[in-house]
């Protein structure tokens, strides 16, 4: 829903709960003025609920073949920043999904569009909290398989259009 009433530029996906690194958005805006991009990936911090750095998630992969990513069940979603006309040509993500729709969403796009115009980028631009009460908090392992299911969904509905070589099982 957000999607469709969003406007500017730049797209970027985070949850209520994360941030963004200060003054980061000059560094975003500049890099998207500055290259011909559709979709940059940068690096996040995963913090827990009191802000206290856990890790840092390394930038979505660019650069593997779409068989790969078939096969990829992660996503660092509030790293990757879009042009807003890409999402809305995209028409935004799959309202079916409740758990994978940013993967879906990454999915399509390098089905639709190839990694020539992404780009990772070494930086760190948000943090993610990890709670327990979130999807992918504490009862991230309770809920795992609904992850599973989506992405297999999403990889018979590729099956369709790319040959039956996409639906073998994902491997995690």
């Amino acid at each position: 829903k957000g999607i469709a009433v969003a406007t500017g530029d730049v797209f970027n996906w985070i949850n209520a709960d994360d941030y963004l690194e200060k003054d980061i958005l000059k560094t975003i805006a500049y890099t998207f003025s500055h290259n011909d991009i559709d979709v940059l990936c940068t690096s996040t911090n995963l913090v827990d609920q009191n802000g206290v750095f856990l890790r840092v998630n390394e930038a979505t992969p660019s650069d593997w073949s779409f068989h790969k990513l078939m096969q990829y069940g992660g996503l660092n979603q509030q790293g990757m920043y879009w042009k807003m006309d890409v999402i809305k040509e995209l028409k935004g993500v799959n309202s079916h999904f409740n758990y994978s729709m940013d993967l879906d969403l990454w999915k399509r796009y390098l089905l639709t569009k190839g990694k020539n115009k992404t780009m990772p980028l070494d930086l760190l631009t948000a943090n993610f909290r990890l709670l327990s009460t979130s999807k992918t908090g504490a009862d991230f392992e309770v809920n795992f398989h609904l992850f599973e299911e989506e992405n297999s969904a999403a990889l018979q509905m590729y099956a369709k259009i790319l040959g039956d070589r996409y639906a073998k099982p994902m491997a995690y």
